[in-house]
């Protein structure tokens, strides 16, 4: 699990079941409240950027997926191939 605590440019969290990576995050603490945290989260499926604000404490799953460096190669009736750059395996 990622609790607010561990923000940081370049996480990537789950919320909703939906994939973000933290494009900018800002913490703040009021006096008599709790503390929160604004965000900019970029949408990994979209690539729509939104503005979330989030209450101290929270705690977010981590998404199921693995990031690597691909290459892309070539489309073929809709079906996108990349390359892996570190085993040269292909993927469609």
């Amino acid at each position: 699990m990622i609790s607010t605590k561990d923000f940081r440019k370049g996480l990537r969290l789950s919320i909703d079941g939906t994939p973000y990576i933290i494009v900018d995050f800002q913490r703040s603490k009021v006096a008599r409240g709790g503390a929160t945290v604004r965000t900019k989260l970029k949408n990994l499926k979209n690539g729509a950027v939104i503005e979330r604000t989030f209450q101290g404490g929270e705690t977010f799953p981590a998404p199921d997926f693995d990031g690597r460096k691909m290459q892309y190669l070539y489309e073929n009736t809709g079906e996108y191939t990349f390359m892996d750059s570190e085993t040269f395996d292909q993927h469609a």
